[in-house]
This record gives structure tokens, C-alpha cells and sequence, in this order.
């Protein structure tokens, strides 16, 4: 080995730089979106069902940062509260979403959980009744907003009924190139996130598997030939 080539590895290996990036999500989804959305401009849009927090857990806060705009909807107006305070060019409201329009009761631990859900069967014994409010479907709200019919990303962390909110969704109206949805039997592995009603239902909205991260899936709308 010449000194130069010696001098070089030991630049590379100890002195040149290392390009961190910085994931906000639970456990990586915003890295492995970014990855997928390489080839998008600067600017795009989101909508963010289950929103939680503005910045720690947030799979679109990285997105926010990068000049992308979008909507940010959850069940806590507390949560919305400081959505607003830290997201000023999102626009942030309080909605239960699911398939249909019906009185629905948030069940939580206590108020800002992440695990605040309108689902009675996924309440844990330690979760009391907040309040009762009418449900909304996903499409109502897009139409109350005028959100673009066909955008960059759709998020969905909604504690039990992540199946009801796609279901609330008019895909031949509006369409989200990439969807990233928890997905509870992702637990049991690959084979039961393919199990999972969830897949099957997207699969036949023509999106297709493009990335799994934790409990959430990244699925990739298939163009038609």
C-alpha cells in the first residue's frame, strides 16, 4: 500500500464526513418514504390520519421540513392543538374518520395517548371514555379541504380501524401514490402482513407492496399499462 493510498482509506475511514439522517417516525417509515420518493420535487402533499404529534413519532414532519404541505387530522384536540403551534402551514382538525357517519366514543388511557381509538374492541382496561363524537368518512374530509385528487402520500395510524378509514375513501376520486398504514398482524411478521385484510384490500386497489417498516406498511399505487 502507497502512503496516498493509505492517506485515503484513513480519510474515508475516520475524517470524511457522515451524512445522518435524522428519522421522526416510530421506526423509520419517513427514511424508507424518502427513499421511495427520491425522484419527487421539493414540494408535495400529505394527508396524516392519526397525526398524533407534530414532530416526535410523525412519518410526514420530515416531509414538512423539506417545504411539502398537507392535512393533519386526529381524534385529540390537544394533539391538533400542537399541530398547529409547531405546523403552521398544515391544516390540522379535530375528526374521528371511519366508513361511515355514525356517534362513535374515544376510548384512551388518558388524554394525548398515542393509543386514543374510537375501536371498542381494541380498548385496553385501563381506557376510559372521553367523549362521543360523530364519525366522518376520509373522503368527506378531502372534500371539505379541497385536497388535490391525486397527491404525494397518505398516513394512517388509527388504532383499530385503519381498515375503516381506507374503506372511507373514494379511490376513483382520490388517489395518494404512496399509502403507509399500520398494520397490527405486521406483528407475526411478513407472512401475516400479507395474511392481513388490510394487503388484500389495497391489492385490489391496485397498490402493491414497496416497504415495511415496524408495524406500518408502505404500499405504491401500480400504474395501469
Amino acid at each position: 500500500m502507497t502512503l496516498k493510498e493509505f492517506g485515503v482509506a484513513f480519510y474515508r475511514a475516520f475524517i470524511s464526513p457522515v451524512k445522518a439522517r435524522r428519522s421522526y417516525s416510530q421506526c423509520g417509515e419517513d427514511m424508507v418514504l424518502n427513499y421511495l420518493l427520491l425522484d419527487k420535487k421539493q414540494s408535495g402533499f400529505y394527508v396524516d390520519i392519526g397525526c398524533h404529534n407534530p414532530r416526535r413519532g410523525s412519518n410526514t414532519y420530515h416531509f414538512y421540513k423539506k417545504g411539502w404541505r398537507g392535512l393533519l387530522v386526529d381524534l385529540d384536540p390537544e394533539k391538533i392543538i400542537a399541530c398547529r403551534m409547531v405546523r403552521w402551514h398544515d391544516q390540522a382538525i379535530v375528526a374521528a374518520v371511519s366508513d361511515k357517519n355514525e356517534p362513535v366514543t374515544v376510548y384512551a388511557p388518558d388524554h394525548f395517548s398515542v393509543l386514543a381509538t374510537i375501536d371498542a374492541g381494541s380498548k385496553q382496561d385501563n381506557f376510559k371514555a372521553l367523549r362521543t363524537v360523530t364519525s366522518q368518512t376520509l373522503t368527506q374530509i378531502l372534500d371539505q379541504i379541497m385536497a388535490p385528487h391525486k397527491f404525494e402520500l397518505l398516513c394512517i395510524d388509527a388504532e383499530g380501524v385503519d381498515l375503516a378509514v381506507l374503506k372511507g375513501l373514494d379511490f376513483d376520486r382520490y388517489q395518494a401514490e404512496f399509502i403507509c398504514i399500520e398494520i397490527w398482524e405486521a406483528s407475526k411478521g411478513l407472512e401475516g402482513l400479507l395474511a392481513s385484510e388490510i394487503n388484500r384490500y389495497l391489492a385490489e386497489k391496485n397498490y402493491a407492496l414497496a416497504g415495511w417498516a415496524g408495524m406500518s406498511a408502505i404500499y405504491k399505487l401500480q400504474k395501469i399499462a
